[in-house]
């Protein structure tokens, strides 16, 4: 029995086994013929289901588990192509099960081609519109997550055609969008951007409602030089986002977003700022009022050292508002904060913007390498920002007006200072050639106690700088106005100015005590010009000054009359300084004169170098002058403030005898002979003292020398005693004597001058003069009696001299070798 049913089963085996194979091949060619069809038919429906608009559609290849379809493509209302969805290619798998369910395993799609545009407020992606006619028809309410006729969607090879104001954008991108897997899951999307070769992830949770949103972007090193024409500002650095963000759809004001952002390597060079540490961090997330942003204390090394700390940031679709400080690190050690706000306010179509910051207090701030003091500052920044007025510029055109105040003004470490400080100065973006004009005041400029003026000058923008012209009104000399102009440049952090006083007239009988106290009571005349510069930029501040005095005089004492005081003519100044804050003045500076004369001295063809050093102190290099047909030079010495003595040598050479005598007063001399030798002066207490000077003829070189005016001192002797014969026979002697050699010699004693005259020779002609033994002496004789010859004669004349004013000699001592 057995064995006759196992031939049984293998003969029916053998007879139906063809059958089934045939069938089963029979109905895989069925279902492959069936298959493209159906999918023509299911995926239309699907998508007319979801409210998409196919124009375009076709199944290359189908079987029982795959089709290739492409190219679909879905059309707009607008009519326009660009605005629709093109998708290359469609693999779909599946299982002929599936399908008669309706849903597929895997969706994947390359070469989707998007197109949007962004106007620098709105962004504008035509697809979203499809979606959101698709869900136009919704109910009220949240609304299930829909079951997706898909396991999984890809999306390859894509890309996003994005038209901004700066440029067009290519954006490549990939996706994937998985389903929820049961009922309450979310719906994941992942997706990839790559703009310019910089990579930006994004990923989202969409449910379990449509109205449940949680999103997150995400980038790492994002070069932002990249990015150049698309920003405001060309900033640049490897940018790290991160945004979170939750909301429910049906209640965007139900949003709940932060971010977290670093600039690595940090250039803000544009701004003309340099950080002192390149990394740039803030923090970001949705308050009541718009977006709350913190930024971390960012600290710059230029153009000025400070730091800035956001204490509050407030940003929102139609407002930026913030409050922040800033902290100079080039203060005292204790440092110096200036508050300040920033508001920003959407109004028809731009925005109006203000900038203000106060600080009551005086505080100080770095400037060229000194320390800067301000009696407080308040400064002001309004005006308003709106796009580009002209369709050739693109982004933002601003206009603005920048006002600062302060009460005063002073440098550390010079003797400088002004009173309250004013400017209002247009601004505009971009930057024009040139801008409406502005306005500059300085009050009560002072040196030291001296007040030397104000500053009123007109200035506008040009470019990235500021360019100014004005004057300086002093109060040091009548109707004196010096000339201004200049510029800065915030491009690269410079500055200069210039001013200049030409051809000014000092005023008939000016008194530079009112600059110099030391020189009160000096008459000067003459035509002043002056011209000086200043300059700024990162290595510090530089400066120059040029002061010039032509055809001019000085008249000390008296009335002015050339016998009466000191009086100085033809006097010529020139001085320059290369440094007006460390006030010194370049070497061989040159003060000149034609004539100076006091009483009967009478000098000429005057020349003084000197320079003038830090602290006050001035170094006379060398001063020469002509007197008495000669040269007198002095040696070099310096004239220190605060000090009461001096000593100076005057070199004197070829000093002419008769000259000499006559201007001072002693006598009257013929001859060729002139003196030379070394005339040691001392200043001291405001005493003017000489200390052994000497002077010498040149040998073999003599003359005539004869002194008169001795009557009143012969007078004042008894007749008849020995000291009035002496004096009767030098009178007689000096009013005609033949001199080989001459001395002279000067010292100080008590306030006077005493000057001794050593003559060696003989007088002219016989004297009447005899010797008599009994009187032990020579008498003067009358009548027809000769006389005596008198040889190898040597007399010493002593002259005593006030120095304040030159008068009579006092006495005569002659002595007879």
């Amino acid at each position: 029995m057995s064995k006759s049913l196992a031939r049984q089963l293998l003969k029916w085996t053998l007879r139906i086994t063809p059958w089934v194979l045939a069938l089963a091949l029979g109905a895989g060619w069925a279902l492959s013929a069936w298959t493209p069809t159906y999918l023509e038919r299911l995926i239309p429906q699907l998508a007319r289901d979801m409210g998409l608009p196919v124009t375009e559609f076709h199944i290359r290849s189908a079987g029982l588990f795959s089709a290739d379809i492409g190219p679909v493509e879905l059309a707009l209302a607008t009519g326009d192509p660009d605005d629709g969805l093109r998708l290359e290619s469609v693999r779909v798998t599946y299982t002929p099960a599936s399908l008669r369910l309706g849903r597929v395993h895997r969706v994947v799609i390359r070469g989707v081609s998007l197109a949007g545009s962004h106007d620098g407020q709105t962004f504008r992606l035509p697809l979203l519109d499809l979606f959101q006619a698709a869900e136009s028809g919704a109910k009220a309410g949240k609304t299930p997550l829909p079951v997706l006729p898909f396991d999984q969607l890809v999306i390859e090879d894509s890309i996003l055609t994005l038209d901004t104001p700066a440029a067009r954008l290519f954006i490549p991108f990939a996706a994937t969008v998985t389903p929820p897997g049961a009922p309450g899951e979310p719906m994941r999307v992942t997706a990839a951007l790559r703009v310019r070769d910089q990579d930006i992830s994004i990923s989202a949770d969409l449910g379990p409602t449509l109205d449940d949103l949680t999103l997150t972007v995400a980038a790492q090193g994002l070069r932002l030089a990249s990015l150049g024409d698309l920003l405001p500002l060309a900033v640049d650095g490897l940018l790290d986002l991160e945004l979170t963000a939750a909301l429910d759809l049906s209640r965007p004001e139900s949003i709940v977003a932060s971010a977290s952002v670093t600039l690595r390597q940090a250039d803000l060079a544009c701004l003309g700022a340099t950080l002192a540490d390149d990394t740039l961090r803030l923090a970001a997330a949705l308050a009541e009022e718009g977006v709350a942003v913190t930024l971390a204390p960012l600290a710059l090394t230029g153009p000025h050292p400070l730091t800035l700390h956001a204490s509050e940031i407030i940003i929102s679709g139609d407002m930026v508002r913030a409050d922040f400080t800033l902290a100079s690190a080039a203060t005292l050690p204790e440092g110096t904060v200036i508050p300040g706000a920033f508001e920003a306010r959407r109004e028809n179509g731009g925005w109006t913007v203000a900038l203000t910051m106060e600080k009551k207090d005086s505080f100080r701030a770095a400037a060229g390498g000194r320390s800067l003091r301000l009696g407080g500052l308040t400064l002001a920044l309004r005006g308003a920002v709106s796009p580009a007025a002209t369709e050739t510029q693109t982004g933002v055109s601003a206009a603005m007006v920048l006002e600062a105040r302060t009460r005063s003004c002073s440098l550390d470490g010079a003797d400088f200072a002004t009173g309250s400080a004013t400017l209002r100065l247009p601004l505009a973006w971009p930057a024009p050639a040139r801008h409406e004009q502005g306005r500059l005041t300085v009050a009560a400029i002072r040196s030291g106690a001296r007040r030397l003026g104000s500053l009123n000058a007109a200035l506008w923008q040009e470019s990235l700088g500021v360019r100014f012209t004005g004057d300086f009104n002093t109060d040091l000399l009548p109707k004196l106005r010096a000339s201004l102009a200049g510029n800065a440049s915030l491009a690269d952090g410079t500055a200069s100015a210039t001013f200049a006083v030409k051809g000014y007239p000092l005023p008939k009988g000016f008194d530079p005590g009112t600059l110099a106290p030391g020189l009160a009571g000096v008459a000067v005349a003459g035509t002043l010009d002056a011209e000086g510069a200043v300059h700024y930029n990162k290595a510090g501040l530089k400066s120059r000054l040029g002061v010039f005095v032509t055809d001019g005089s000085l008249v000390y004492g008296g009335e002015g009359q050339d016998n009466d005081g000191v009086r100085l003519d033809g006097l010529h100044l020139y001085f320059e300084s290369p440094d007006i804050v460390d006030f010194r003045s370049d070497p061989a500076q040159v003060l000149t004169f034609e004539r100076l004369r006091t009483a009967d001295i009478e000098m000429t063809d005057g020349v003084i170098a000197f320079q003038v050093e830090p602290g006050g102190v001035t170094l006379v290099e060398r001063a020469r002058f002509a007197w008495c047909g000669g040269h007198v030079e002095s040696r070099a010495f310096r004239v220190v403030p605060g000090r009461d003595e001096y000593d100076v040598t005057l070199h004197c050479s070829g000093l002419r005898l008769s000259e000499l005598l006559a201007q001072l007063g002693l006598a009257r001399a013929r001859g060729d002979s002139t003196l030379s030798g070394e005339l040691p002066v001392v200043w001291k207490g405001g005493q003017l003292s000489f200390h052994q000077g000497f002077l010498h003829s040149t040998p073999g070189e003599g003359g005539v020398i004869q002194v008169e005016g001795l009557d009143n001192l012969v007078a004042a002797i008894p007749e008849g005693t020995p000291e009035r014969a002496q004096i009767e026979l030098a009178r007689a002697a000096m009013q005609d004597f033949e001199y080989n050699w001459v001395r002279l010699r000067a010292d100080t004693v008590g306030r006077d001058l005493l000057m001794r005259l050593s003559v060696d020779g003989k007088p002219a002609k016989m004297l009447p003069f005899v010797y008599r033994k009994d009187f032990g002496g020579f008498v003067k004789v009358e009548g027809d009696i000769q006389g005596s010859n008198f040889q190898g004669l040597r007399l010493d004349v002593n002259f005593s001299l006030p120095l304040d004013r030159i008068l009579l000699y006092k006495n005569v001592i002659g002595r007879i070798e």
